[in-house]
């Protein structure tokens, strides 16, 4: 009644769940929304994302943890009636597998940890249908558990699979009660720690240690454990723990204890009442230190109160135990109708020589004065192998343990109805003894009552080798409810085996005896015995040794004969077959067993009967002592290439030498021809200095004289600069006239350079003269002047000529304001005062000077002569500046008084804008054309709308960064204009329009980078989330992009660092195999004022090329040399096939164009209806019908300058796009 509550609970919570997410191992990301369609990708986001009354599915398949991951459920709660749900997709089977994970190697006299999932302060979670596999130790002192869980309480475990730990399967520990957990079809098999972790190897390699505290209950129904190095089930705590018809088996590993059940005292010093329950479990075959069946493990001041019902334990050390030395409370241990049989130690120690006994000890297998003894005879199946075989079937599709015919009871055996009611179901006048009830405690279910078992044609022989015969086994009564049977051998196991079906195959001479038992729990079974004869006796075993008993080859080339012994003596065939089993590269063998030494090493070899029994044996040999020449070496270049085409390009080369196992695999790199071409660096490294052809040469380091070639081709290189000689007109080197100037010209060495453009500059006397680029060099002062001509091809080669100077006009060095009389007022209302002024020295070539009111032009004015004028009260500052360029003025503050105010005139606002601009481009605002009547000097504030990025928000003059729109908008741009009296607004409108709307987004099929700082990593450009970013530091950085498909790119989109207040730099480069790169914007640059999303076109000439890769490369920044790429979308067509102009379908050329343009449509598949021509935003400017015979025609230009994209189109079918440039 119980479990059919528990499940209606679990059905109930269902309907209050929340939320439903999917994992999948494959095809998902933890940035999807966890949708089935677009699933999670890790355990560790379903872990934090899941809340209360929540539901996530794992899809079947295999997760490998990898390094950094984790999976740790951390102070998650579901709560009463809505758990948090991890749950196997129905019919699926996720695998999470630990075997990527290298735990940490400890420091001396340390510890490690390592494991699956790891549950921490997390309540009310249920588990469903996960395996944990594969968490290994690797090192000694590391501490592994599959699953554990701590400081958490309320958890539901069913069917969840954990094995092949380094140390414990399952670890639960509450800490706090109340609390109520289930282990429902659990199995933990294959957990030990096999390598030192304490001072007993294994002894940490429990498949469950789990335990509750006073007040709390925990159940463990239909679970298993096998094969762990230690207990099966480890439980403690002072809660109550029932566990139920589960199996533990085959424990006991290494040093292990090996306890099936080992119960534990409470820890508690005061009686608790009942704390263990145990009915209809099985404990088998368990060894170690122990190996007990079940353990009372109940020593010292300590209280435990159990009740054992119904349990069977077979073949174990140890059946049942109980404690000793118990100074504590009474105990009251409750033993019944329990089955201790065949251990191989005692079937039960009471520890009587330290005060332990059975407290309660009634109708078990042990209890003195019962009238039955247990025996193998009782139980239908017994044999070990078969035994586990059934214990480890796999479990019935509702997760319920597999039906075993192990250790139940055969009809007419003295176990049946010899029990005392415990309140278990049982059929018959009383409760069977052991875990298994005889019969049925159903009514309406018809038992096995007979089986004849008989064979093809009715033979009981079987006279050829290997030789079958299929057997059929009768059930009677016809109508019994289960009528299967498991087939096995009784008798002469070693004489045939038979398969589930009933096919009996031969193995030796002699009898066997085969038997089918009725799968419905009667015991029922029935027999034949088959006569063999005619078996070739296989071998069982071989042996094989060195000569002298020897395992050793210590001479070069040396070697040894082996010799197999093999077993049985009349074997039929005792002929062997020598291998090498591994370690091919370090010997040989020949067919008689000789082995020779070949490499240094350890080499297995293998004697394989030739019988096809597969019986082989094996030795060792450890060889030492030989050296192995190289016999070829292989040079190849990175990616299979020998060429290299671009300028003062590299390629790495590489060596492959054989034999691998070589002594000696070092080579030597040189350069055998062509060493003009190029230069090889000691790690193979090619570096191109010329065109025309290289031979690189790998020699062996090892003495052999073996060496590998390769050619290289070498094109596209540049002949740099060698000399420069600058001269004058005539041989001129002097400037002796005022601010005159001189043409120098460069002679440039060799005459063949490929680039003999030069950079002029003035490397000293910099106020004696200056030059422009055409090297034009203009007098400034008498003296002389150093100039220079770089060259620009990056070779640092430059020439330089010293200029003699003369004749050069005098400045001006200082200047006095003085005012007629030495006043320095104006008390006369709109009153004047004229002003001198005093010019140095005195020989100024030019001594003219011009007047302005440098502070305070509200308050005064001033003539061209000096006159000053007052206009209202304060003070203002007249200077004089001189006019012959030398800037130097003077100046005199004039107080003013006794003025009567005039009316002021407001500023008016003169703006030049473009009135629509493109989604990701750059405008100007331009209002410094802006006046005032009145002669003020005037003030400029901007109110900028949403946010959009703005050089500067004061200021005559503004640029903007148009923001991403989808549809087009207006925004709105406020200038306020002051003259320090009146402010007047302005409001300037702007149309941002989307940029080629048209074009398709070119999707990414891959991302590397040549570096990145965590956590900026490169695949953060694609994201869609411009606050991530790739960052790299260091010019020439680069990130490469995979295109999906060959695209024809028109533009791309890029995004920078975000709230950046700098430019930026980079190029950008485009391939079509990732080896030859064509540069397509270059020296480009961001906007200083902002890292939002820019567009940057494609030069028209690459508009028309297919691309399978971009690269960028950053080239820092105006203010350091840090990369940072926030996002990237690239923008164009696809075409079905990647192609050059000379195979493009259609050819539109003039292009760009300014008088008009030709289309020629060479596909002579295509038929198009009209053609379009449309603006970057998408709107339609001009439309024509075209005929469709007409394969070429032509169409004047009426259109402005600037970008326009060219369709052609059947009905609403674009079937050729092209981007079309006007100049005109």
């Amino acid at each position: 009644m119980r479990r059919t509550l528990l499940m209606l609970f679990f059905s109930f919570s269902t309907a209050l769940y929340a939320n439903t997410y999917y994992v999948a191992p494959s095809g998902g990301s933890d940035m999807n929304p966890g949708t089935i369609a677009r699933p999670w990708a890790t355990w560790q986001k379903a872990f934090n994302t899941a809340r209360a009354g929540d539901t996530v599915y794992f899809r079947g398949g295999v997760w490998y943890l990898q390094p950094g991951q984790t999976v740790d459920l951390i102070n998650k709660d579901g709560a009463p009636g809505k758990y948090i749900h991890f749950f196997n997709y129905p019919g699926e089977k996720p695998v999470l597998d630990g075997s990527r994970i290298v735990p940490p190697k400890p420091s001396s006299g340390q510890y490690s940890y390592s494991g699956g999932p790891y549950i921490d302060g997390s309540n009310y979670i249920h588990w469903r249908g996960l395996t944990i596999r594969n968490f290994y130790q690797v090192h000694d002192r590391v501490f592994v558990q599959g699953i554990v869980a701590t400081n958490s309480n309320f958890q539901i475990f069913e069917n969840i699979t954990v094995h092949n730990i380094g140390g414990r399967g399952i670890y639960y520990s509450p800490w706090y009660a109340p609390d109520t957990t289930y282990f429902i079809n659990v199995d933990v098999h294959h957990c030990a720690d096999s390598l030192p972790l304490n001072d007993v190897l294994g002894g940490w390699g429990d498949g469950w240690n789990a335990g509750v505290e006073k007040g709390s209950y925990m159940v463990f129904d239909g679970c298993r454990a096998w094969s762990n190095s230690d207990d099966g089930f480890n439980i403690w705590g002072a809660g109550l723990i029932v566990m139920k018809n589960c199996w533990s088996f085959g424990n006991g590993l290494l040093e292990g204890d090996g306890s099936g059940f080992k119960l534990n005292p409470t820890e508690e010093t005061t009686y608790m009442g009942l704390t263990r329950l145990l009915t209809n479990n099985v404990a088998a075959f368990n060894t170690g230190n122990t190996g007990c069946g079940f353990n009372e493990n109940n020593i010292g001041a300590v209280s435990m109160e159990g009740r054992v019902y119904n349990n069977t334990s077979y073949n174990n050390r140890i059946g049942f135990m109980t404690g000793g030395f118990l100074t504590g409370p009474q105990k009251n241990n409750d033993y019944r109708n329990n089955i201790s049989c065949l251990n191989t130690l005692t079937d039960v120690d009471e520890n009587s020589w330290s005060g332990g006994n059975f407290n309660t000890d009634i109708k078990n297998t042990w209890t003195e004065g019962v009238t039955f003894v247990a025996s193998k005879d009782d139980f239908v199946l017994t044999d070990k192998s078969l035994a586990i075989a059934e214990l480890t079937a796999e479990r019935k599709p509702d997760g319920s343990l597999p039906d075993i015919s192990f250790l139940k009871l055969v009809k007419g055996s003295d176990l049946i109805d010899k029990g005392v009611d415990v309140g278990l179901p049982f059929s018959g006048a009383a409760p069977d003894i052991g875990a298994f009830e005889y019969g049925t405690v159903n009514p309406g279910i018809t038992k096995v009552s007979s089986i004849v078992v008989t064979s093809n044609g009715g033979v009981s022989s079987i006279a050829t080798d290997n030789g079958t015969l299929q057997l059929h086994a009768t059930v009677l009564p016809s109508n019994a409810t289960n009528k299967t049977v498991t087939w096995s051998i009784s008798n002469g196991t070693d004489k045939a085996s038979i398969s589930s079906t009933g096919l009996l195959t031969a193995l030796k001479n002699g009898t066997a005896t085969a038997r089918a038992t009725a799968n419905d729990g009667s015991g029922v079974y029935g027999t034949l015995s088959i006569s063999i004869s005619n078996q070739i006796i296989p071998v069982t075993g071989i042996s094989v040794t060195g000569a002298g008993g020897s395992s050793l080859i210590t001479s070069i080339g040396g070697t040894l004969q082996l010799t197999a012994a093999v077993l049985p003596a009349d074997a039929t065939n005792k002929t062997v077959t020598w291998s090498i089993s591994s370690g091919t590269d370090k010997a040989s063998i020949s067919p008689t067993g000789l082995v020779t030494a070949l490499a240094d090493g350890t080499a297995t070899a293998r004697a394989t009967a030739n019988d096809g029994s597969g019986v082989y044996g094996s030795l060792s040999i450890t060889i030492s002592n030989q050296i192995i020449r190289v016999t070829g070496i292989s040079v190849t270049g990175e990616g299979g290439r020998s060429a290299i085409s671009i300028d003062d390009g590299t390629l790495q080369l590489s060596a492959v030498v054989t034999p691998s196992n070589a002594t000696n695999k070092t080579v030597t790199w040189s350069i055998s021809s062509g060493t003009d071409k190029a230069r090889i660096s000691s790690s193979g490294l090619v570096s191109a200095l010329d065109n025309g052809t290289a031979t690189l040469k790998a020699t062996a380091n090892d003495g052999s004289g073996v060496y590998g070639t390769l050619t290289i081709t070498i094109s596209n290189q540049v002949n740099q600069v060698t000399g420069i000689t600058i001269t004058g007109p005539g041989g001129a080197s002097a400037i002796s006239t005022d601010n005159g100037t001189l043409q120098l010209t460069a002679d440039i060495m060799p005459v063949n350079a490929t680039n003999k453009t030069v950079t002029w500059s003035i490397f000293s006397g910099n106020d004696k003269a200056r030059i422009s680029p055409s090297g034009l060099v203009t007098a400034l002062d008498n003296g002389t002047a150093t100039v220079r001509a770089t060259a620009n091809d990056g070779s640092g080669v430059y020439g330089s000529i010293t200029i003699s100077i003369s004749n050069q006009i005098v400045p001006v060095t200082n200047i006095t304001v003085t005012a007629a009389g030495g006043l320095n007022s104006i008390s006369l209302n709109g009153g004047s005062l004229q002003l001198t002024s005093t010019v140095l020295p005195s020989n100024a070539t030019n001594k003219t000077v011009t007047w302005s009111i440098s502070s305070g032009a509200d308050k005064a004015r001033i003539s061209s002569s000096g006159l000053v004028t007052a206009l209202d009260n304060g003070s203002v500052i007249a200077r004089a500046t001189a006019n012959d360029g030398s800037a130097i003025y003077g100046a005199l503050m004039i107080t003013i008084t006794n003025q009567v105010k005039v009316s002021n005139t407001a500023p008016v606002a003169v703006v030049d804008y473009q009135t629509e601009n493109y989604t990701g481009f750059v405008g100007e605002i331009d209002a410094s054309k802006s006046y005032d009547s009145d002669g003020d000097n005037l003030t400029y504030s901007w109110t900028i709308p949403d946010n959009i990025p703005v050089s500067s928000d004061s200021g005559p003059v503004i640029r903007y960064l148009c923001p991403n729109v989808d549809n087009s908008r207006t925004f709105e741009f406020i200038l306020n204009i002051s003259d320090g009296k009146v402010t007047r607004t302005k409001i300037i409108p702007i149309q941002v329009i989307p940029y080629q709307p048209h074009l398709e987004a070119a999707e990414i099929s891959g991302i590397e980078a040549s570096s990145f700082q965590y956590p900026n990593n490169p695949y953060n450009i694609i994201d869609g989330n411009i606050g991530t970013m790739w960052s790299a530091e260091g010019l020439a950085q680069w990130i490469i992009l995979e295109l999906k498909h060959s695209f024809s790119i028109h533009h791309i989109k890029l995004a920078f660092q975000p709230g950046q207040k700098k430019e930026s730099y980079f190029d950008i480069l485009g391939s079509v195999d990732k080896i030859s790169w064509e540069p397509i914007l270059t020296k480009s640059s961001s906007c200083a004022f902002s890292g939002d999303i820019q567009v940057f076109d494609f030069p028209p000439s690459k508009t028309t090329r297919e691309f399978k890769y971009l690269k960028l490369i950053g080239l820092g920044s105006s203010l350091d040399n840090m990369n940072y790429i926030s996002e990237m979308k690239v923008f164009g067509i696809r075409y079905r096939s990647s192609r050059k102009f000379n195979e493009l379908p259609v050819k539109v050329y003039p292009n760009p164009a300014s008088d008009y343009v030709t289309v020629r449509i060479e596909d002579n598949l295509m038929v198009a209806d009209f053609f379009e021509i449309a603006t970057n935003s998408g709107m339609v400017i001009m439309k024509e019908l075209l005929d469709p015979d007409v394969r070429e025609f032509s169409f004047p230009i009426n259109l402005k300058a600037g970008h326009y994209v060219l369709i052609l189109k059947s009905g609403a079918i674009a079937l050729f796009t092209q981007k079309l440039i006007i100049t005109h």
